[in-house]
Parts: C-alpha cells; sequence; structure tokens
C-alpha cells in the first residue's frame, strides 16, 4: 500500500509549533517547507487563521483533555486550511513524553479524509432527499382518497383569488 501521502508532524505543545514534519504535510497543504517555514514560521497559530483558528482550538482542548484525562493518545478528525482552501484530516495524535506529569510534546499521523466527509454529505442529503420524497407522497395520497371521497353530484367550486365561490 502506498504510504506517501501519510502525515506526521511533531507538535510542541506549549506553543503549537511543527518542530518536524514530513514532506507529505507540505504536499497536503500545497506550500514547499521553505514556503511554510518563511510564511508561518512553522507556527500552528500563525497557519491557522480566519474560520480556521477554531479548528485549532478544537486541537487545542482535544489535547489538554487527553493530558488530563491520562491518556496517550487521541484522534484527529477536523479541517485543515491548504493553499486552495482547505482539506478534512483523520489520524491520531500520541504524546511522546506520557511518562513525565504534563507532556511537552505530541506526533500526529494523518492523512486526508475529504473524500469520506464528502461522501457522509452526499448520503445525508440523499437520505433528506428520500425523506422530503416520502413526505410528498405521503400528501399526495392523503389529497387524492380526499377528492375520491367527494360525492359525484356535488358541483363544481371554483377558486376566486383564493376564496371558494359556488358557480
Amino acid at each position: 500500500r502506498d504510504m506517501s501521502d501519510i502525515c506526521i508532524v511533531k507538535i510542541r505543545i506549549a506553543d503549537f509549533v511543527l518542530e518536524e514534519y514530513n514532506d507529505a504535510m507540505c504536499r497536503m497543504i500545497g506550500y514547499t517547507r521553505h514556503e511554510y517555514e518563511q510564511l508561518f514560521h512553522n507556527n500552528m497559530r500563525e497557519y491557522f487563521t480566519g474560520v480556521y483558528r477554531a479548528e485549532l482550538e478544537m486541537l487545542k482542548n482535544a489535547t489538554a483533555a487527553a493530558i488530563q484525562s491520562g491518556r496517550a493518545t487521541f484522534t484527529v478528525n477536523m479541517r485543515v486550511p491548504t493553499r486552495q482552501g482547505a482539506v478534512w484530516i483523520g489520524g491520531v495524535a500520541s504524546f511522546t513524553d506520557s511518562g513525565h506529569k504534563a507532556p511537552t510534546h505530541m506526533v500526529a499521523v494523518y492523512r486526508d479524509i475529504s473524500y469520506r466527509i464528502e461522501a457522509r454529505e452526499r448520503l445525508s442529503q440523499a437520505a433528506n432527499e428520500k425523506k422530503k420524497a416520502a413526505k410528498l407522497e405521503n400528501q399526495n395520497k392523503k389529497l387524492r382518497r380526499l377528492i375520491d371521497g367527494v360525492p359525484a353530484g356535488l358541483g363544481a367550486l371554483y377558486i376566486v383569488r383564493g376564496v371558494p365561490a359556488k358557480k
């Protein structure tokens, strides 16, 4: 199996600076290593700006919760900004020094899972459309029963500006 799309990053927890990262991470975000270092100084706080600030906050909160509960690992599922927009990533983060009272570093191993998220969204949309179609079909059946229940010689009604009028 091709593992060239597996991203690996080592993060200093105190300031969320990437101390090490592989070329797959650079390919995923669309920046060369030199561009990433020059533009963002390997600092996730500088990289996750605007609408993506909430993603970094979520990661920081997940990190703090894992440390507080004494877990050595936790899952990572979040949006990451790229040069072209954003991707969804999924993977696991592990504390490299979990024997200490407060870990100082973590290593995250992840990959682009955008296709999974998009597939889930399409399935959800299809399910919603199916529910809407079933609701319309049910309403159609009720209306048909109502129309079929009108006696044949009752006479016709005309609708004039929304008000029924006898002919």
